[in-house]
């Protein structure tokens, strides 16, 4: 279902010659040690089925060897004791159909190059005050 949603997508995408970023949610902090439970930004979870926190996907239909990029965290065993089970980037393509996959950590390094000679962004501005950062510094 989810590859059908992209692939419809991308095809909107390469009409625009267009690429898309779109960011997760975060989690939300219930009090003070709890957090409510995961839920992932609808559109974000519409075009992939990764239901993690701190993931972004770009979408780069021109682009065979990058169509679908997902940033997401890496697997850690200490913090999956705490959090639970992450696919890391390994599961982002195998699980996830992701053509390349790599740690959230290295967004800000690889996007310039995931955007390069797009004619058009689609971005929604002001969801998440981090990724619009590193969303405007790519662009600059």
């Amino acid at each position: 279902m989810y590859k059908e949603h992209r692939r419809r997508f991308l095809e909107l995408l390469r009409a625009e010659r267009a690429a898309a970023v779109i960011p997760t949610a975060t989690h939300k902090v219930r009090n003070h040690d709890a957090e409510y439970r995961f839920r992932p930004e609808s559109d974000f979870w519409y075009l992939t089925g990764f239901a993690e926190p701190e993931a972004v996907a770009v979408l780069r239909p021109d682009r065979a060897d990058a169509a679908f990029v997902l940033f997401v965290r890496p697997r850690d065993s200490a913090q999956e004791a705490w959090t639970g089970r992450r696919n890391g980037v390994e599961g982002a393509c195998r699980d996830f159909g992701a053509t390349v996959a790599h740690p959230i950590g290295e967004l800000a390094a690889r996007l310039p190059g995931y955007l390069e000679n797009a004619a058009r962004l689609l971005y929604a501005v002001g969801r998440d005050e981090p990724c619009d950062r590193i969303v405007h510094a790519a662009l600059a």
